[in-house]
């Protein structure tokens, strides 16, 4: 109820304020049971990570990370093989990509490009440069890669999946 002079619940207001006091309350004491007197960051932590990412954006942050938190046990498994992490126990997965899995959540970390290298002898022998895209000899990993747009001379933009030869 409200006047010019004073705010006061209503007999509904107090009993759901009563309500939510309660329940919070409660999930208080269900975190200090999990917890305990825990009060920094402590246990294992299991990381599935590919491997260009997690060789050259994970593996250097590692030092200072396990000197911030000495108490974190870290497992990394650095691959790129396609794993179901939810079966395999994994409390944090990077890739890069698109979510395949629905059990899962998501968070973006970066914007990342991929390129096509090669040596200005191999690619000058390639004049058409959509065709450069699907006959190049590739070194690839176990998982294709896309790769979008060109960023050589000559180059129209496109997007191409790439599948290396030498298998």
């Amino acid at each position: 109820m409200r006047t010019t002079r004073a705010v006061k619940l209503t007999a509904e207001g107090e009993l759901y304020w009563k309500e939510c006091h309660l329940a919070l309350e409660q999930i208080a004491e269900a975190e200090r049971a999990i917890t305990g007197s825990q009060t920094v960051p402590s246990g294992p932590l299991r990381i599935s990570v590919s491997a260009a990412y997690g060789t050259f954006r994970l593996l250097p942050l590692m030092p200072k990370f396990t000197e911030l938190y000495p108490q974190i046990d870290i497992e990394i498994s650095i691959s790129d093989k396609i794993i179901d992490f939810v079966e395999e126990g994994f409390d944090l997965a990077i890739r890069l990509g698109v979510l395949q899995d629905s059990r899962l959540v998501a968070f973006k970390l970066e914007d990342a490009s991929l390129g096509v290298f090669g040596t200005p002898t191999y690619l000058a022998k390639k004049v058409n440069h959509t065709v450069l895209m699907t006959s190049i000899n590739t070194i690839a990993s176990s998982t294709y890669h896309r790769i979008q747009g060109a960023h050589c001379s000559g180059c129209s933009p496109m997007s191409q999946v790439l599948q290396s030869r030498n298998r």
